[in-house]
């Protein structure tokens, strides 16, 4: 079972773990490599007597399988406060201007359109504010995406692609699905497909690092509901993907 999990042991053998039944003077130290790998290490005067590492995979953290999972998101999600996340505010210096708006340069997540780019205008005091207006339809649905800051009464309509080549259709507001992600400590990664007259189509993946999974979601908008803030929005969800796996899923979902 060691094996098949991805557990190997740098130092030490399993009969180690016996010891620390009878023997709580050992320190541990925790750390990630790239957000793929955990490392364990116990020391004992300043000696490393055991070391492993595994996988960053939600099945193996949380004890669970992918059925198991996909069965209870969705509960997960309707049982979700929404409430509004607050997030820091740039500076002024923090921004980059482009054209009449400003950028908040974020991080990419595998390919360069996929960002946690943010989009402000400035107010007449000075202070930084997010965009949303059909003037800028782009940079405000990246910003309605990535955030809960934006009120909105929006329903999104998702088919859950479930294992063994299953669907699950279920409604949801937006700002409680947002909700449900940002209490899961996921970030948002945002990426334009196409945007043709009014219909955009764009890729929302929310990574969480900590347990090695993705949700990722192909979300088809329409840009004419922009400034009335509500109206239906759809979209295909696949959830907790390894972020080892990520990268073969990515051209795959555009399809």
């Amino acid at each position: 079972q060691i094996a098949e999990d991805g557990i190997e042991f740098i130092k030490g053998y399993f009969s180690f773990f016996s010891k620390l039944l009878n023997d709580t003077s050992y320190n541990v130290s925790i750390t990630s490599n790239d957000g793929r790998k955990y490392k364990v290490e116990w020391h004992k005067e300043n000696a490393i007597l055991c070391s492993i590492t595994f996988p960053a995979e939600y099945d193996l953290l949380n004890g669970s399988e992918m059925i198991e999972n996909e069965s209870s998101i969705v509960k997960q999600i309707m049982n979700t406060a929404i409430s509004t996340h607050k997030f820091n505010v740039p500076s002024m210096l923090q921004l980059i201007k482009r054209d009449s708006l400003y950028v908040w340069p974020g991080e990419s997540y595998y390919v360069d359109i996929l960002s946690t780019d943010k989009y402000y205008t400035v107010t007449p005091n000075g202070m930084p504010l997010l965009i949303y207006t059909s003037k800028y339809p782009v940079e405000s649905v990246a910003n309605l995406f990535t955030t809960t800051e934006i009120e909105n009464e929006y329903i999104i309509n998702v088919t859950l692609k479930k294992y063994g080549d299953k669907n699950e259709n279920f409604s949801t507001p937006l700002k409680q699905w947002m909700n449900y992600c940002f209490n899961n400590g996921c970030s948002p990664y945002w990426g334009l497909i196409s945007y043709k007259e009014d219909v955009m189509v764009f890729e929302l993946v929310m990574k969480n690092t900590e347990y090695g999974y993705n949700h990722i979601m192909k979300v088809t908008f329409d840009t004419s509901q922009l400034e009335q803030r509500k109206g239906n929005v759809t979209a295909r969800l696949n959830c907790f993907i390894p972020s080892s796996k990520i990268k073969y899923l990515y051209d795959e979902l555009k399809q």
